[in-house]
């Protein structure tokens, strides 16, 4: 076994979850009310109400497969080629890391969860999106290292990104499968230069958030039987953004650094474009 045909694991494992979690969601939306109802809006292509709860499927699809999938590693790293396992064992060194990175989207989701069913208005919930994205910043390996030598610029920039990437996704999903599409190529892109650079716990990352993507994707396509909601546009806002800050796009000996950074924008260009 190899680090490719884990990824592909991973990445099936997630759309499965998903794709079976996100009709148990759209389930309970109608049952619950928790519907996004017309009213003649204009931005509103959509003539009947159409289930929320898309976003609360791909976080628990996302959480189940990522934190299951790495208690199976654990578990079964004895039966494992030697030198897989060894890169497995690594994974207490990376746990804070991991976890840091899934309170923040699972703040983010539950957040979007309240601002679907009670509004909480544009200064509100820039202020959440800011708080939150600050403490996960407070981490350093899940900053922007372009300025590592000035830590408070590091994680200005850092907050920055996440909260400008976080709604860029929210203004980009005013179309069905629009976001939740984008989102499967930005990160199979993401994860497949962590790979490249073998950065594996990344690139597992990358798979998993493509993964849960598609998996909602299946029923978001046009004409979408439910939406990801402000919940699911912050959680693979922050996911992506957080993604394209782990990963390396550039090498030591280059001379090229400036245009190896840009690759993170030129990857959501889509949704960075549409938000300008």
């Amino acid at each position: 076994m190899c680090w490719w045909s884990i990824y592909i694991g991973i990445l099936l494992t997630a759309v499965g979850v998903t794709a079976i979690l996100t009709p148990l969601c759209r389930r309970w939306a109608y049952r619950s009310d928790f519907l996004d109802k017309p009213l003649g809006e204009h931005h509103k292509q959509h003539s009947e109400s159409t289930p929320l709860l898309g976003g609360l499927a791909m976080m628990l699809g996302w959480l189940i497969t990522l934190f299951g999938g790495l208690a199976l590693a654990h578990l079964g790293v004895k039966y494992l080629d030697p030198e897989l396992a060894k890169q497995i064992q690594g994974i207490p060194n990376v746990l804070s890391r991991i976890a840091t990175l899934a309170c923040g989207a699972v703040l983010l989701c539950i957040m979007g969860i309240i601002d679907d069913r009670h509004p909480l208005g544009p200064f509100r919930k820039l202020g959440c999106q800011v708080v939150v994205c600050g403490l996960v910043a407070l981490a350093p390996e899940l900053r922007i290292s372009m300025f590592a030598m000035y830590p408070i610029l590091s994680w200005l920039l850092t907050v920055m990104w996440f909260v400008f990437i976080i709604n860029a996704f929210n203004f980009f999903d005013n179309m069905d499968g629009l976001a939740s599409g984008l989102a499967v190529i930005a990160s199979c892109l993401v994860g497949l230069t962590a790979a490249l650079q073998q950065q594996y716990y990344v690139a597992s990352l990358g798979a998993v958030t493509a993964g849960t993507a598609l998996g909602f994707f299946i029923y978001n396509r046009y004409p979408a039987t439910i939406f990801m909601g402000d919940a699911g546009s912050h959680f693979l806002g922050f996911l992506l953004s957080a993604l394209a800050t782990l990963t390396i796009f550039h090498r030591s000996d280059s001379t090229s650094t400036v245009a190896a950074w840009l690759i993170p924008a030129f990857i959501l260009a889509l949704p960075i474009f549409d938000t300008f």
